[in-house]
């Protein structure tokens, strides 16, 4: 009988692939098989490049001795499927566009298909817009408005010299000249109240001029674009004609409402009081329409009261005309034109420019600051809106680049003629200024204004 080894009986040795043994190595063999393990093999550990922080874009690196080219990726680098600051045209519209993943966490899990039956409608109508058609070109074009207030001031004129001259008709009938203090009152009435409610219903169209006298003024104060300005004048001749011919159709008596000398008056004498009898009306229209202020929409009551007064001081020596068309109308239509018919025209034109260089030189002079606190209006003030001085002198500024540039300005109206724009489209008897935008409408308008000229230079220069 064979006897065992206690040590080898007591403590089994871990099987172990011996050469001495096929045996042995066939089991070495399974066990080193993962199929029989319980656990599963240990993976490899990837090792990733992980990009650079980001520096700041402001950051400046302190200067070393041993400068080394270095090369930071920036966000388009690393990923450059995402766009976070920029988007495509739908996306721009619609929150839900797949594009505009960096702007909203709920747009990048969306797609086109989920877009509502709205917002494809209106994605279709910005893309597909109606290309501008002749008549919609016509109507946003200059000479249409031109237009318009050429009709405007061709009506306007005819009733405002239609019922002067109606009124003078009307005098001579009870057998009496204008020294009389009731036919020179009457007369005078009559012209005040024609030319202040034939204003107040034609403002809003063309100005309410009805006097080349005073379309010169408003020229020469850059009011009225000089083309409106020619077509105005020979408007206002027209109109004269026309209402003279009127009244001589309809009124049974024979037409006098000829402007001429009274008896005792010299060509110098009349010449200076027509000169400054016109002045004086045009300096009022200057202050009450085109200076903007709380009672602008009342100047035709003012501007009415000072023709009438001009007329009861001027009727008795030179039938009062103070305006070039009220005295070529009836002249024209019986080709009759006195020797001192030079004095109407001549006197008129330089009273419009008397009073055009008084207004310069009181503006100049800042003559708010002579006695402030008078206009009641706190945007036209300077004494209450600190802002009206930087509004004015942005409007210089901007009316300097556009000298150079040949552009259009926005102070002015080309589309109305007795305005003098500084915010808004106002006309010249009457029109309201609402509050001054104080930084955000003038400076933006001026940054427009310069961008454009820069552009313009930077094309000559190329």
């Amino acid at each position: 009988m064979t006897m065992r080894s206690p040590l080898m009986s007591d403590h089994p040795q871990p099987l172990r692939a011996s050469p001495l043994s096929a045996h042995d190595d066939e089991i070495q063999i399974r066990l080193d098989d993962s199929r029989y393990r319980s656990f599963p093999p240990p993976r490899r550990v990837v090792q990733r490049n992980i990009p650079a922080p980001i520096p700041m874009q402001d950051f400046e690196f302190p200067k070393q001795s041993h400068d080394i080219q270095r090369h930071y990726p920036n966000v388009e680098e690393i990923y450059p499927d995402l766009h976070p600051y920029r988007t495509s045209e739908d996306g721009f519209i619609s929150l839900t566009n797949g594009d505009n993943m960096a702007q909203n966490k709920r747009a990048s899990r969306s797609r086109p298909w989920m877009q509502n039956l709205q917002t494809q409608d209106r994605i279709q109508r910005y893309k597909k817009r109606r290309p501008a058609t002749k008549w919609m070109k016509w109507m946003n074009s200059d000479w249409k408005n031109h237009i318009v207030a050429v009709i405007g001031e061709l009506i306007g004129t005819t009733l405002f010299l239609f019922f002067g001259y109606a009124g003078i008709e009307v005098a001579k009938l009870q057998g009496r000249e204008p020294p009389d203090l009731e036919v020179l009152f009457y007369i005078s009435a009559t012209f005040g109240a024609s030319l202040m409610v034939t204003a107040w219903i034609f403002f809003r169209i063309s100005g309410g001029l009805f006097n080349p006298a005073v379309t010169l003024a408003l020229a020469i104060l850059k009011a009225v674009s000089p083309i409106r300005a020619v077509l105005l004048v020979i408007t206002q001749l027209g109109a004269s004609c026309l209402a003279a011919i009127l009244v001589q159709e309809i009124f049974p008596k024979q037409l006098e409402v000829a402007t001429t000398l009274g008896s005792g008056t010299s060509m110098a004498q009349g010449f200076v009081i027509e000169a400054i009898t016109t002045a004086a009306l045009i300096f009022t229209i200057i202050m009450l329409a085109v200076e903007k202020h709380k009672a602008t929409f009342v100047a035709p009551i003012g501007i009415g009261l000072a023709l009438f007064v001009a007329h009861m001081v001027a009727v008795p020596f030179t039938g009062a005309s103070l305006n070039p068309a009220r005295s070529f109308g009836p002249s024209a239509i019986v080709w009759n034109f006195p020797r001192e018919h030079w004095i109407y025209w001549v006197g008129p034109l330089l009273g419009a420019g008397l009073a055009v260089l008084f207004f310069r030189l009181i503006k100049l002079m800042e003559y708010e600051m002579a006695n402030p606190g008078q206009d009641g209006d706190p945007d036209n003030d300077p004494t209450q809106n600190p802002e009206l001085d930087v509004a004015q002198h942005a409007q210089e500024r901007e009316e300097e680049v556009l000298a150079l540039n040949n552009g259009k300005s926005w102070y002015r109206d080309d589309s109305s003629s007795g305005s003098m724009r500084r915010k808004e489209s106002v006309n010249s008897f009457t029109g309201g200024r609402r509050s001054m935008d104080r930084r955000g409408e003038i400076f933006r308008r001026l940054d427009d204004v310069e961008a454009q000229w820069r552009r313009q230079q930077y094309r000559n220069v190329m």
